[in-house]
């Protein structure tokens, strides 16, 4: 077995947690936020090439991510609203009911470019929901949480989304492989907003296809706690499979089944029945002038 940095994550087995069969891996490749030197970086980053819609013309940032895993969740209806920003709806799902979703994302070895100079890699934790912005009278993809690993990458996603968009958190990644198959493992933790989650994901990556989006269909919106910041437009293009969920290929994990968030607290009641895995996630971002 070749590590990087390894490290051992034990995971506990609450009310929320799927059970998985061990597996023994014959390769692992892990990235831990804060741990061991970072080697300079000089651009470009790797592409696909850059985006060619009208709206994405004079990008300012250009991002690649490795590997990501994603999952949608449950969450009650006016728990969301209650951490939304004024003008901004959350959107009932299913529609008539009173739950949320949300999507949750952990990228591994995530690298920024910005200005010419390249920051990463880092781990990261995304936390997401489409809303309706009511003043616009569109919908929007809000940024409820941005976790990431590392310093300079928040530093200037700050800059470029607003103060207070991105924050600096532990976030620990783990892949393993043998015959095909990767064993993901990430771990999110912020300490001031007692915010705790781990994911783990057995996926084979054998059945991938290639997506393009330029752009993106919603506009997306970083939010400091529950005050919004600037929105923006985003291009990317990546290979992705879907997996169903089962109890032999996933579990999640957040203490009491609560994700602590720079807005408030959200609920999970319910998992989507499948997840996402993104190879080389090559992402373009504009800022929008309102």
């Amino acid at each position: 077995m070749r590590t990087i940095l390894a490290k051992r994550t034990v995971l506990s087995h609450p009310r929320f947690w799927l059970a998985t069969t061990g597996v023994t891996l014959a390769t692992s490749l892990t990235f831990l936020g804060g741990a061991g030197p970072v080697l300079a970086q000089t651009p470009p980053l790797p592409t696909y090439g850059p985006p060619t819609s009208a709206i994405m013309e004079g990008h300012e940032a250009h991002v690649f991510r490795t590997f990501q895993v994603g999952v949608s969740a449950f969450v009650p209806l006016a728990q969301l609203q209650s951490i939304l920003p004024g003008d901004f709806t959350a959107i009932a799902n299913p529609p008539g009911s009173n739950t949320a979703q949300i999507g949750i994302a952990f990228i591994f070895h995530q690298r920024s470019e910005r200005s010419g100079v390249v920051d990463g890699p880092a781990s990261v934790l995304v936390v997401t929901a489409v809303v309706r912005h009511s003043f616009l009278a569109r919908n929007e993809t809000v940024l409820l949480a941005n976790e990431q690993s590392d310093p300079a990458s928040v530093t200037s996603a700050n800059a470029m989304f607003g103060e207070g968009t991105t924050r600096l958190a532990e976030v620990e990644a783990r892949i393993d492989e043998k015959n095909g198959w990767l064993r993901l493992k990430f771990e999110g933790r912020d300490k001031d907003l007692r915010l705790k989650l781990k994911l783990e994901a057995t996926v084979s990556a054998a059945a991938m296809t290639k997506v393009r989006q330029d752009p993106v269909a919603t506009p997306f919106r970083a939010l400091n706690g529950t005050t919004a910041a600037s929105s923006f437009f985003l291009a990317n293009e990546f290979d992705t499979v879907t997996v169903t969920i089962n109890e032999d290929n996933f579990r999640m994990d957040a203490p009491h089944d609560v994700l602590h968030l720079p807005g408030g607290d959200l609920t999970l009641v319910g998992m989507g029945p499948a997840m996402t895995l993104q190879r080389w996630r090559d992402i373009y971002f504009k800022l929008e002038i309102e």
